[in-house]
């Protein structure tokens, strides 16, 4: 059986606007975390199984916390 995966290029919010520093960032993967969806260790692309977001409320969650993220980056010079 194959695994389904999401990857969050956490890597390239830093190039995107002043809020994203390293402790930022970290701040975004452990929100994340704390709705279920466990990112790898990887700092630049991790990864987390799909299946965490099959739940409805934390996929309702956790897509809440990308538009809120996407809403802060601007465009890289």
């Amino acid at each position: 059986m194959l695994s389904a995966e999401i990857q969050v290029q956490l890597r390239t919010l830093s190039d995107h606007g002043e809020p994203w520093d390293d402790e930022r960032i970290e701040q975004l993967v452990q929100e994340v975390a704390d709705i279920g969806v466990q990112l790898g260790p990887n700092r630049n692309w991790p990864k987390a199984p799909l299946e965490a977001l099959a739940d409805d409320t934390r996929r309702q969650q956790f897509l809440t916390l990308m538009e809120r993220t996407l809403d802060t980056l601007t465009t890289a010079s």
